[in-house]
């Protein structure tokens, strides 16, 4: 028999935002409709993405003063955010099965 179930934790974001910070990654907004934790999910994939190029190339390779240079670095922080989130969600999937 199957179910589905509702996971608020995957859409923590502030919780995401607070274990970032306990990481040493502290943002400041800039009004922008994105994030640092979306933006290095997205260069997990591919950091073209976000076009991290044309960034660089205007001197804007950050997004809410966190920067998103050296590549390998900004990639390495979205795999631990994907890792942290996927822990939570799991976690929380756990706590509601029968």
């Amino acid at each position: 028999r199957s179910r589905v179930y509702y996971i608020p934790e995957f859409y923590n974001y502030k919780e995401v935002k607070e274990w970032l910070e306990s990481h040493g990654v502290k943002q400041t907004e800039e009004g922008l409709h994105d994030d640092f934790a979306i933006t290095a999910i997205m260069m997990t994939v591919d950091p073209n993405l976000v076009r991290i190029r044309e960034r660089e190339a205007k001197g804007k390779a950050s997004i809410n003063t966190v920067p998103l240079l050296p590549v390998e670095k900004a990639v390495e922080a979205g795999r631990k955010i994907v890792e942290r989130r996927a822990e939570v969600t799991v976690e929380a999937i756990r706590k509601r099965m029968p």
